[in-house]
């Protein structure tokens, strides 16, 4: 019997609900599918955005710039922002030290988190208008492991004297990459005024962290330079006496061609740079003027001597000296010394060349 008419209208009718049905499903599938590419997209994006935020805070600590309002918001914020996120279309959580993940309660690294809300194009038609999507990224500080002596100009490297030298490090002595070249000297402005007194307990002549806009000689006595940055705008020359410091940090401004350091043989030098802030192992820091570092029996330095622009002249410590130095300059020329001389790399976290690194 041939179908009748009421059948196959019954039938058109399911076929009808059927390809609604499909129809409705493979649409969902596109929707998903566009969705999804979209939410791919915009988590690259969110991450890409909190590895770049990180790393900004990062470059912050690593000048010494650890203030959360002042310096490590700002940074996060302005590099969220290079990939079109800020405070109008995501939330951008900054934490020093991170509060979560490996890298927990350092102090020497922070976290970042950015979450946004994506609107959703296709699937918004089923209750699904907006998800969140969220980066998180640690940034922190970790020690390079720079060569003992660095030399930026071709033939830059000499070693005089008969005395062995042989570096327990690297010598990169032609065209070395510049391993302190995040350094920035500070200027006089806002830096208390230098200031030398005499301490009627130690009988030592005190000299105070500050700017000095007057040539500092040191001829005799007994000589202690107080923890801090101590900013020779005209030169320093040490030419005898007993000189000592701990936690100190040597600048030598691009304010005069002569104004450079000097020490002599006949003084007994024991300086020893800060392990704190911008210039951690940093001992002496010249832009300007030469430098000519001769050492006498017990004299050592310990910490970076930086003379990007410049020749150093410089006697390193004697053999034994338990004192690590690092060496950047323009030229270099290794001199004779009492007692040997020796160059010892820095320790784990002492180095002055640390660098911001994406840690999580």
């Amino acid at each position: 019997m041939g179908q009748t008419a009421s059948n196959r209208r019954g039938e058109r009718g399911q076929a009808l609900i059927l390809f609604a049905v499909v129809f409705v499903f493979l649409l969902g599938l596109v929707g998903l599918a566009i969705d999804g590419s979209r939410l791919y997209a915009e988590q690259a994006r969110v991450q890409g955005a909190a590895d770049a935020a990180a790393i900004g805070a990062a470059q912050e600590m690593r000048r010494g710039h650890f203030d959360y309002e002042r310096d490590l918001v700002p940074a996060a914020s302005h590099d969220a922002g290079l990939w079109g996120f800020d405070d109008r279309n995501a939330e951008i959580i900054v934490h020093q030290p991170p509060v979560t993940g490996d890298h927990q309660g350092s102090p020497e690294h922070v976290e970042v988190v950015i979450r946004t809300q994506m609107q959703n194009s296709f699937m918004g038609m089923f209750g699904a208008n907006r998800q969140t999507v969220a980066g998180r990224a640690v940034g922190g500080l970790a020690a390079d492991d720079p060569p003992c002596i660095a030399v930026f100009a071709e033939d830059g490297y000499s070693v005089e004297g008969e005395q062995p030298f042989e570096p327990d490090c690297g010598v990169e002595p032609s065209s070395a990459a510049d391993p302190f070249v995040a350094l920035r000297m500070p200027s006089c402005a806002g830096a208390p005024v230098g200031a030398a007194e005499s301490s009627e307990e130690s009988g030592e002549m005190l000299y105070w962290p500050g700017c000095y806009d007057e040539p500092v000689v040191i001829r005799s006595g007994k000589v202690r330079l107080m923890p801090g940055a101590h900013i020779f705008t005209a030169g320093l020359s040490i030419e005898g006496g007993e000189v000592a410091g701990e936690g100190v940090t040597l600048l030598f401004p691009a304010t005069d061609e002569q104004a450079g350091v000097t020490l002599r043989p006949q003084a007994r030098v024991d300086l020893r740079a800060t392990l704190h802030g911008e210039f951690a192992g940093v001992l002496i820091f010249g832009e300007a003027g030469g430098a000519t570092l001769e050492r006498g029996l017990g004299s050592q330095l310990e910490g970076a001597l930086y003379f990007p622009k410049s020749t150093l002249r410089w006697a390193p410590n004697a053999n034994g000296s338990p004192a690590w130095t690092q060496v950047a300059a323009e030229r270099v020329v290794v001199l004779e010394a009492p007692g040997g001389r020796e160059v010892t790399a820095s320790p784990l976290g002492a180095t002055a060349a640390r660098t911001a690194v994406l840690a999580e």
